[in-house]
């Protein structure tokens, strides 16, 4: 299921799932000027080589600069 959420949830579902896996599906470039902290870095164009270190089951928190990029993630996942 993709559930667009607003920063404020984000926050708050960072704090209450300790499993949640934040992947930042930007490029480097952008990773290194702003990143989340315990934040995996799988750039959009590379989600298809990094499948394998994701789980079925994980939480995944799913983000990107504007949205677009990490919708098309979350559907590729789906």
């Amino acid at each position: 299921m993709i559930k667009s959420i607003s920063p404020k949830e984000a926050k708050q579902l960072i704090e209450k799932e300790s499993s949640l896996k934040l992947i930042d599906v930007r490029e480097s470039w952008e990773y290194k000027l702003a990143k989340l902290e315990n934040s995996q870095l799988i750039p959009l164009r590379e989600l298809t080589n990094h499948m394998e270190k994701l789980e079925p089951n994980d939480i995944l928190l799913i983000y990107c600069h504007h949205g677009p990029r990490s919708f098309y993630a979350c559907a590729y996942m789906l």
